[in-house]
């Protein structure tokens, strides 16, 4: 087992939640529940004179890796980011925002168990209970020597779900690979997305089609006819070439679609929400931004927007509810920097996913850079969760109902497990 470093100084992180995912699945079972919870602190707090005194309530999630963005709330803060001092076991980080009712601040690198001190307004306030700093530990969780997955996602069983050019599979925990769907003959499958009760959701990026495989193997069309940019109903709707797929907490559907991202709603109603035919890095709301070569895409339930990777502008681009397009991460050069979202770089954002706090991982790199599964906190600030020989070709990713990250190694045919303990 390889136990991970991250490089960055900058406050990212996977909080150990999940999942999951994510696909590049969106959509996590609807019984998870993280394995750590809002920890409950107080302290004695030293004030001057008849000032109301600085009062701390939880601080959560309880336990984090490094660069993972916390939040405390509490009353009697002060406002100003600045003025606010947080240490976690006696290291000091960054408060990146305040109120008087809350402070968020990053997990710093070299942290280590132990209480949180917070000093505001004259008081200097402790934790009763530690923050535990989570390590991450990568390792083979499955070799998949006969069959050429891209795209992973769990069902409500425990199963993992994948689809290759031709057909969708059953993986289950004990490494028993069966075929999922009925005999159909698909295009070429890229993208695929559980809605768990109701089965497996594929985009198929030669057919323009996206189809749906029930739990029971059988294979329905949801949008598509010939191929081309048309919105409508079903099979009136024409998509010229769709790839990532994922799944909004309705069910709503989106996929990427030549510069664009497509929805398909529970009525099969089908519209683009962003993007249009031109080419470029622009953001905006709705079909007035622009984006470049689209390939992955993930909902983040946190927010409930759509990120998606651009491997054309190097970036990666966050769609809100409302539609509006804005650039989370990404200079727009090519390279393998963390920093800040606008001034980090990416060498092929291919495939991304988010986990049920809203921390997003991109599977990035390429055979000449090296890969690396990134982290983008809610800041967008990007850091190198796992890099190395493990990985080779990375692309589809999904967490568990425990919070364990799962990436497909499409360029070894193998599965790896990344646990954060």
């Amino acid at each position: 087992m390889r136990t991970l470093k991250l490089n960055s100084t900058v406050p990212v992180a996977l909080m150990a939640v999940c999942l999951l995912t994510f696909n590049a699945g969106c959509k996590k079972p609807g019984n998870y529940k993280p394995d750590y919870n809002n920890s409950y602190i107080n302290s004695t707090p030293t004030t001057g004179g008849g000032a109301a005194k600085p009062v701390l309530g939880v601080f959560s999630p309880g336990s984090a890796l490094p660069n993972t963005v916390i939040k405390i709330t509490g009353s009697n803060f002060d406002p100003v980011a600045a003025n606010n001092m947080v240490t976690v076991g006696g290291v000091a980080a960054t408060v990146n925002a305040a109120s008087s009712t809350f402070l968020y601040f990053t997990v710093p690198q070299g942290a280590v168990t132990g209480p949180v001190v917070v000093k505001t307004n004259g008081a200097t306030l402790t934790s009763v209970v530690d923050f535990k700093v989570l390590t991450g530990t990568s390792g083979m969780f499955m070799s998949l020597p006969d069959y050429s997955i891209e795209h992973i996602s769990f069902n409500g069983n425990g199963d993992l779900i994948g689809e290759s050019t031709s057909a969708v599979y059953r993986i289950t925990p004990a490494g028993n690979v069966s075929l999922y769907n009925q005999p159909y003959t698909f295009g070429s499958l890229w993208g695929s997305a559980n809605y768990y009760e109701q089965g497996v959701y594929v985009t198929d990026h030669l057919a323009g089609k996206i189809f749906r495989v029930s739990t029971e193997g059988l294979v329905t069309l949801m949008g598509g006819s010939t191929q081309g940019i048309t919105d409508g109903i079903g099979s009136k709707a024409q998509f010229n070439a769709p790839l990532g797929l994922c799944l909004d907490a309705a069910g709503n559907i989106y996929t990427t679609d030549t510069h664009r991202v497509r929805k398909i709603s529970s009525s099969a109603l089908v519209t683009t929400i962003a993007g249009n035919a031109s080419v470029g890095s622009i953001n905006g709301t709705g079909t007035a931004a622009q984006f470049g070569d689209l390939h992955g895409l993930t909902y983040n339930k946190a927010d409930s927007s759509i990120y998606v990777t651009d491997l054309q502008f190097f970036n990666i681009r966050k769609i809100s509810a409302g539609g509006v397009v804005t650039t989370l991460a990404g200079s727009g050069t090519k390279g393998m920097v963390d920093g800040p979202g606008a001034t980090a770089q990416f060498v092929n954002p291919y495939n991304i996913a988010a986990d049920d706090s809203g921390n997003i991982v991109v599977a990035d790199g390429n055979s000449s850079t090296g890969y690396a599964i990134r982290l983008i906190n809610k800041y967008g600030v990007v850091s190198t969760l796992l890099s190395g020989p493990i990985l080779n070709a990375p692309d589809g990713m999904a967490f568990d109902p425990q919070g364990n990250l799962y990436v497909m190694n499409t360029g070894a045919k193998n599965i790896i497990k990344i646990t954060f303990q």
